[in-house]
């Protein structure tokens, strides 16, 4: 299948974008074009992404556009939203971004680096133990856990850290993914 689209995008011949994807922030952005582009490059040439930094100006935009017809509008709210009162399922369709424990997404990756340091430093080309010790003296919050690491590990680029990481995440996360793209792939 992606070869076939490769072949209509090199044509000219793409297909339209029919998909919107309304996202909380940039990291939760950051994740969902990781999933799309490894997973599903089909969905992810035929969608928008875009950020609204935050879930109550998705729920605002969601309102608004709750009655458009044509236009396939689907909230992606991040995982530790699943038992928000003030997510309204009366208004677009939602999904939530993968998560086993109900994560906000920089957590779930982080998390999966810690338990993953081997494979993670590998990736990084840099010593695992060294790189543990750094992660245990780290005392920030979640939100700049990345951007403390960049700090630490100053040659490599942050995009850098964050994208090895997200790849692990998804290399070790197989079902919770595939679960994920089935609702996102089958949502009416």
């Amino acid at each position: 299948m992606d070869i076939i689209i490769g072949y209509f995008n090199a044509l000219g011949l793409a297909p339209e974008r029919k998909n919107i994807f309304l996202i909380e922030d940039d990291f939760a952005k950051l994740v969902l074009e990781y999933i799309l582009k490894i997973k599903n490059t089909h969905l992810y040439s035929t969608c928008y992404l875009h950020n609204l930094q935050g879930e109550s100006n998705i729920q605002k935009v969601s309102e608004h556009y709750k009655d458009s017809s044509g236009l396939n509008i689907v909230s992606v709210y991040d995982a530790d939203q699943v038992k928000s009162r003030g997510i309204n399922s009366d208004c677009i369709k939602n999904v939530f971004l993968p998560s086993e424990n109900n994560l906000p997404p920089e957590a779930e990756v982080i998390e999966c680096i810690k338990n993953n340091i081997q494979a993670y430093a590998a990736k990084l080309g840099v010593d695992a133990d060294y790189l543990e010790g750094e992660f245990d003296a780290m005392t920030c919050d979640h939100h700049d856990f990345f951007i403390e690491l960049s700090k630490i590990l100053s040659d490599k680029h942050l995009s850098t850290l964050k994208g090895f990481a997200i790849a692990l995440w998804i290399e070790t996360n197989e079902y919770e993914i595939e679960k994920f793209l089935y609702c996102l792939e089958n949502i009416k």
